[in-house]
């Protein structure tokens, strides 16, 4: 995924709290930084929550120098870890089936526009450029793959055990 496949993604699931795990450990990198209080937050599996961007204009020290990109948060530590996180999303696939979202269990499919389902029901899954905006709004507040990741640059929610 380059920078500007990653800026449409996380900027388009930035309002929705888009999660992410930690593909690798990277405590290594921050062993040293005296402002960090819990290194198991480094760890491999551990999950983070996209909290926004920073621009180079906006001088957010950052350890050495400047800090301009990705910011993501777990508990009260931000890090630019971009390349070391996958984000979590559902799978175009679970449109039709059950799934779970802030506590409540349903089908997507059931809760999108009638010409949406309409195509779903009867053909394959419509190109997203086919969605109306509240659809592709929706999808995005579910954190549903709307933009089409490969498999390996994402993880599946609907696979995930609870942590």
């Amino acid at each position: 995924m380059n920078k500007d496949e990653l800026k449409k993604i996380y900027s388009a699931h930035l309002p929705y709290g888009l999660t992410g795990e930690l593909k690798y450990d990277i405590t290594e990198d921050f062993q040293d930084e005296d402002w960090v209080q819990d290194l198991s937050i480094f760890k491999k599996g551990a999950i983070w929550k996209l909290a926004g961007y920073a621009d180079h204009d906006l001088n957010i020290p950052m350890g050495e120098g400047e800090f301009s990109g990705w910011l993501w948060r777990n508990g009260n530590t931000y890090a630019g870890i971009d390349e070391a996180v996958k984000p979590i999303l559902y799978d175009l696939s679970y449109l039709t089936k059950e799934i779970e979202h802030e506590g409540e269990t349903f089908v997507p499919f059931n809760i999108l526009s009638p010409k949406i389902r309409h195509e779903i029901e009867f053909s394959k899954l419509p190109a997203i450029g086919d969605f109306k905006v509240k659809d592709y709004q929706k999808l995005l507040e579910l954190h549903f793959n709307v933009f089409g990741l490969p498999e390996g640059q994402f993880i599946n929610k609907a696979t995930l055990t609870n942590k």
